[in-house]
């Protein structure tokens, strides 16, 4: 048991928590209150379906409320959910299930899909006179959350339009 003892009390957190109980840092405090409250956070994904969706959006550019949005970007984000975009011609229906035709794409991306669009594929590939469309889709467990964009493309920049964002619960 003292070896226990030993090696918890040479442990650098516990180092620090000590030190802090004998000389207030309130620098020392708000960092470890952040890595409590993501702490908190990731854990509660597992059981809760609106922070499940809070999560979810950040992968989407859903913005409302923008404070929300931008708290989720300091979460781990690799491996988090079930990731897919789907790149197309045409203008698909809402509750599109079906097989693709033509030139549509479907990728499935570990995190933030859109980046598909930005950093995995040449400009020179994308470029076209006509917009196409973008269509990002996040699940995991319940939940589910779908975007659907128009993407213009020229030499210059590459633009992403958000025409609806819709989430759903599969219960």
């Amino acid at each position: 048991m003292k070896l226990v003892g030993n090696i918890m009390n040479r442990s650098p957190l516990i180092e620090s928590l000590s030190l802090l109980l004998k000389h207030f840092d309130r620098g020392v405090v708000l960092f470890y209150s952040m890595l409590l409250a993501i702490f908190l956070l990731l854990a509660g994904i597992n059981y809760s379906p609106y922070l499940q969706k809070m999560a979810m959006r950040k992968f989407h550019f859903v913005s409302q409320p923008f404070a929300q949005w931008a708290l989720c970007q300091f979460f781990p984000s690799m491996y988090s959910f079930q990731n897919e975009i789907l790149i197309s011609q045409y203008v698909l229906p809402s509750d599109y299930q079906g097989s693709l035709t033509g030139d549509s794409v479907r990728l499935t991306v570990n995190h933030y899909p859109l980046r598909m669009l930005y950093f995995a594929v040449p400009r020179e590939q994308i470029v076209s006179h006509a917009p196409f469309y973008a269509y990002a889709r996040t699940v995991y467990r319940q939940q589910e959350i779908v975007s659907s964009y128009i993407v213009t493309a020229s030499r210059q920049a590459i633009r992403l339009s958000i025409v609806n964002s819709y989430e759903r619960s599969k219960q």
